[in-house]
């Protein structure tokens, strides 16, 4: 492999691990927002375990919780 072909496929890499960030970030912000729609419904606790499970989840694969 070449010099400019390692330097192609760092980049490429580096586009890819900033997609996913901000992937995680809009994962992260739509569970925010609906575990915020769901604050004093009743009969929703299931829902917002599993809300509460995808934020912590969005939070450590984009380092919030270092």
């Amino acid at each position: 492999m070449s010099t400019g072909e390692i330097q192609a496929l760092l980049i490429d890499l580096d586009d890819l691990a900033r997609e996913t960030e901000r992937a995680e970030r809009k994962i992260l912000r739509k569970a925010q927002d609906r575990l915020c729609q769901l604050l004093g419904t009743p009969n929703s606790e299931s829902e917002k375990r599993l809300l509460r499970g995808v934020i912590y989840r969005a939070e450590a694969e984009i380092g919030m919780n270092r």
